[in-house]
């Protein structure tokens, strides 16, 4: 009881958890500092990071599930758990805004001195839309958004943009809260991964915002994350199964062309009671055929009747109208009592 102990405390389980973050974090970090992308194929390839990558998608509806139930309580509408992969009546926007509401965070409306900030510290490479500061001593963090189209940008492809930076930033706090909460926690910022610098954190932020918002499952071929290469891999078909299971033909271990389905089986014919010739023991009336056909066949002694019998064979009904027994018949039965 006491090794058991020792084994479930939470003491125990706050290391091992510690040991995996820093094994994930160890993993994340030689990636970002490999320009090859090797350490990223390895990574992909490794069980952590495909439980952590389907993991996330489990984070992102339960955060999807949670703030729609906000939502409808917003809205006096109580008693309802939506579906996280079905259509819920809020758009992007909405799911975004509830969902910094809900982790404490105070909106802010990124300005002209706030752009040129983070451009200065992403150097200019590619344009932010949404980030976050946080602060010590448990004060809330500032949630900057820059939902203002820029000109030559539709409203609608603008949305879609921000609030997809958005979201990934509310996963990244949402995830790591303990690194940013708390007296002895430094100031710091969050912002979208970079998916070149940082690709195996932004398929993971990727695969959070996709569900927190319940967009597609693939991310566009232009986009330069490494998102379809992930799913790619979960969607490999091993090499010792060539067919797919859904085209397997049950009377051919042979692969068929996938484009042509597989013919039908034939249909097996219909199961008839067992006639004399199948049985290893004769029956009763193929005995008294015999009799028939060969009169000079010396004659038995005729069975004593029972009632009940009638017409019917008493192979299949027994000797009293009861169930088979097991393909013996009553001469089998009656040669046993004798």
């Amino acid at each position: 009881m006491r090794r058991l102990r020792r084994n479930t405390g939470p003491q125990m389980v706050r290391e091992r958890l510690a040991d995996s973050f820093a094994t994930l974090a160890a993993l994340l970090r030689q990636t970002a500092m490999d320009a090859s992308g090797l350490s990223l194929a390895r990574l992909t390839m490794s069980p952590d990071f495909g439980e952590t990558f389907w993991r996330m998608r489990a984070l992102g509806e339960e955060q999807r599930v949670r703030t729609a139930v906000e939502l409808y309580h917003h809205d006096k509408h109580f008693g309802i758990v939506p579906d996280p992969r079905g259509h819920i009546p809020y758009s992007t926007r909405a799911f975004v805004l509830q969902a910094a509401r809900s982790v404490g965070a105070t909106l802010m409306v990124q300005g002209e001195a706030e752009r040129l900030y983070v451009e200065y510290l992403t150097h200019a490479q590619r344009l932010i839309y949404a980030w976050m500061r946080t602060y010590p001593d448990h004060r809330p963090p500032d949630f900057f958004i820059d939902d203002s189209p820029p000109p030559g940008v539709s409203e609608e492809e603008h949305q879609a943009r921000w609030t997809f930076q958005a979201a990934q930033v509310l996963g990244h706090y949402i995830i790591n809260h303990m690194m940013h909460e708390g007296g002895m926690v430094p100031a710091g910022l969050i912002l979208p991964p970079d998916p070149e610098r940082e690709a195996a954190w932004a398929v993971l932020m990727h695969q959070f915002a996709k569900a927190l918002l319940f967009l597609a499952d693939d991310c566009p071929h232009v986009a330069p994350c490494k998102c379809n290469e992930v799913r790619w891999r979960a969607r490999e078909v091993p090499v010792l199964h060539p067919e797919e299971t859904g085209t397997l033909s049950l009377n051919s271990h042979s692969p068929h062309n996938p484009h042509q389905p597989p013919k039908p089986d034939p249909i097996p014919p219909r199961q008839t009671r067992p006639t004399s010739h199948q049985t290893s023991h004769p029956t009763l009336r193929a005995m008294q055929q015999q009799q028939q056909n060969h009169p000079s066949y010396p004659s038995q002694p005729s069975q004593p009747s029972e009632p009940n019998w009638g017409n019917a064979d008493p192979q299949v009904t027994g000797s009293r109208g009861g169930k088979p027994h097991n393909g013996l018949d009553d001469t089998q039965r009656l040669d046993r009592g004798k």
